[in-house]
């Protein structure tokens, strides 16, 4: 059984070490062959989605490497014998440009490529050299150069949402990409064969996409929907050996270890149609044989949830479809820092329909999965009430896990007030929405099942938390305990439990804004559920 390539983003490692390799060279062959010469494309994913291995293979490909392609799709399809080229390769995730200067270590860069192929770089700026690079390769092998630059835009993202000192570094370095990239627009272009750039988001400050007029953005293309991340057949076909240990790990079977595996992997699309696992994230499920959040990331930035909180978008929204602009998924425009299109491209949200009337393409976005969701509500846990997520669980969510165990309403809820209660007094906006997101917030860490804003042919019921058998039936309001139990029983919220010997509690809760807390609660019991 092949090894699982974790932490390997260079392809002739992971070959050489014997480690799975999902063949996606169909599609790089498709890439590749396009254009004879400047072949220039852009593509955006997510952070841990591949596109350093990406890159790695399109390296040793143009490098001419055929040996490490054995029993690959294209092997035998590449007229090798035209290879190889020179190959320009810039990687940001390996450049220090936080501790030292940008333009420095662009030029340290350079220069160590250039000593690779035996040239020397007389220039200073890493424009200049750059330029030179591309010229000089071009000169010593008469072919045209390739170009390939990883997370492009890494030093300006890390730094989004600075100030003070950081927010002059953001400048500088706007202003040395905006130079650096420039060249590929300059005399040197006409010596290039093929460029790709990846990266989370095309970001217009630096003028690359709309000075490259012949710049391809393949990011939503269907094409090349699937060129990274695993499908559901790749999936089964390459990790196969590992899907049965992980279902007998979890004593379950096949079957259900598939559907749990994509219940928590699965989902990331940019054309609505063809859906992916995370390789990141499988790949740590395999070597784990748990079903656990792998991805979430406490680097993760809070201006973004400072942003969600900032436009007024409620955890509550985030469960459901949300319909998004062609700009928003298509362009990748990030310059103006809106919520929505910062979850997409850092892959909070996917595309989960695409659907067109009148031949333009309309947009819903949603979570693409468990593990996904599980890492947003940390963030707006932690944002919203100002706890701490292991403090909250190990202590007060307990304590509510335990008046639940024990049909103990008014402990449940007094541990509800208190949790409301430790939220400093700033963090609360005006609006009935805060009230609500932190409850779901709340409701959503016990870890048992819950459904919010559940549709009704009536209504929409706040909550539903299920326990044993019983069922909880929350609704709140700002006005009283009455209004919210009237509603429930106008609405007959309990009637879709009817007959299936369960018992109903019906729960109306007041918010009191004057306090910034819960207010009173009433309870009845509903005896249809019997």
């Amino acid at each position: 059984m092949k090894k699982l390539p974790l932490s390997k983003q260079f392809f002739d490692v992971l070959i050489r070490e014997n480690c799975v390799y999902v063949d996606k060279t169909e599609k790089i062959y498709q890439l590749i062959s396009q254009y004879e010469r400047n072949a220039f494309y852009f593509l955006a994913r997510p952070r841990r989605f591949g596109k350093s291995l990406l890159l790695s293979t399109l390296s040793h490909v143009f490098r001419g490497h055929r040996g490490l392609f054995q029993g690959l799709w294209i092997e035998d399809k590449l007229p090798w014998d035209t290879y190889p080229f020179p190959v320009i390769q810039i990687d940001f995730n390996t450049i220090d440009y936080i501790n030292k200067d940008l333009n420095q270590m662009l030029c340290l860069s350079l220069d160590q490529m250039a000593e690779g192929y035996e040239v020397q770089l007389s220039t200073n700026s890493s424009k200049n050299k750059f330029i030179e690079l591309i010229e000089k390769l071009y000169q010593k092998t008469d072919r045209p150069v390739v170009v390939l630059i990883d997370e492009y835009d890494k030093p300006l993202t890390r730094l989004f949402g600075a100030n003070g000192e950081h927010l002059d570094k953001l400048k500088y370095h706007e202003s040395i990409l905006k130079s650096f990239y420039s060249t590929l627009k300059s005399r040197a272009s006409q010596y290039l064969k093929f460029t790709l750039i990846t990266g989370v988001a095309k970001i217009g400050k630096l003028s690359i996409f709309s000075d490259l007029n012949h710049l391809v953005d393949i990011s939503i293309s269907e094409e090349y929907a699937t060129l990274l991340g695993y499908t559901q057949e790749e999936l089964e076909h390459y990790f196969s050996d590992y899907i049965d240990q992980a279902a007998t790990h979890n004593q379950i079977s096949r079957e259900d270890c598939l559907r749990e595996i994509k219940y928590w992997y699965d989902g990331y699309s940019w054309n609505g149609r063809d859906f992916l696992y995370n390789p990141f994230s499988t790949l740590l499920f395999f070597s784990n044989m748990e079903f656990n959040n792998y991805w979430f990331d406490t680097g993760t930035p809070s201006f973004l949830i400072n942003l969600i909180k900032q436009e007024k978008i409620s955890p509550l929204d985030l469960e459901d479809l949300l319909p998004a602009s062609s700009s928003l998924v298509q362009s990748n425009e990030i310059n103006a820092l809106e919520a929505l299109s910062l979850m997409y491209q850092t892959g909070y949200l996917t595309i989960r329909q695409k659907t067109l009337h009148r031949g333009i393409p309309h947009y819903q976005v949603g979570y693409p999965n468990e593990e996904v969701r599980q890492s947003m509500q940390k963030h707006l846990f932690v944002a919203y009430l100002n706890h701490r997520e292991t403090t909250f669980k190990t202590v007060l969510l307990n304590q509510m896990q335990r008046a639940l165990q024990q049909k103990d309403l008014d402990v449940f809820m007094d541990i509800f007030k208190t949790i409301f209660a430790t939220i400093p007094y700033e963090l609360f906006i005006r609006e009935e929405i805060y009230y609500h997101s932190v409850a779901y917030l709340v409701l959503k860490l016990l870890d048992y099942p819950i459904q919010v804003e559940v549709q009704t042919q009536i209504g929409r019921i706040d909550a539903i938390l299920q326990y044993e058998n019983r069922v909880y039936i929350l609704e709140f309001k700002m006005t009283t305990p009455e209004d919210a139990l009237t509603q429930i029983h106008q609405r007959q919220y309990y009637q879709r439990f009817a007959n299936q010997g369960k018992e109903i509690y019906l729960v109306g809760v007041a918010f009191d804004h004057e306090q910034k807390n819960l207010g009173e609660w009433k309870v009845e019991i509903w005896e249809g559920g019997k």
